[in-house]
């Protein structure tokens, strides 16, 4: 189980990890976590970075569907459950 926290930094940084477990690139691919990464980055773009934000959007929507009904509920938990950690 991932803990529900993540880091606090910039969204762009949350986008990356999405990518990172897409690819399982020095991670492993996990459709859930990818689905948390790109949500959190979705609602947390600024609108100036509204190009990214879309961007992001793109991708979860195209990795939920080949997800199952069971790893968008997980994925769902996991962004409920996620706060930030302020160093």
């Amino acid at each position: 189980m991932v803990p529900p926290r993540g880091p606090a930094g910039p969204r762009s940084a949350q986008y990356n990890l999405g990518v990172l477990h897409l690819a399982g690139d020095g991670v492993r691919e996990d459709a859930v976590e990818v689905y948390l990464w790109l949500t959190l980055a979705v609602a947390g773009f600024p609108p100036a970075k509204a190009a990214a934000r879309d961007l992001a959007a793109e991708q979860r929507a195209a990795l939920v569907l080949r997800m199952a009904p069971a790893q968008i509920d997980e994925g769902e938990r996991r962004v409920a459950a996620w706060t930030p950690v302020r160093s």
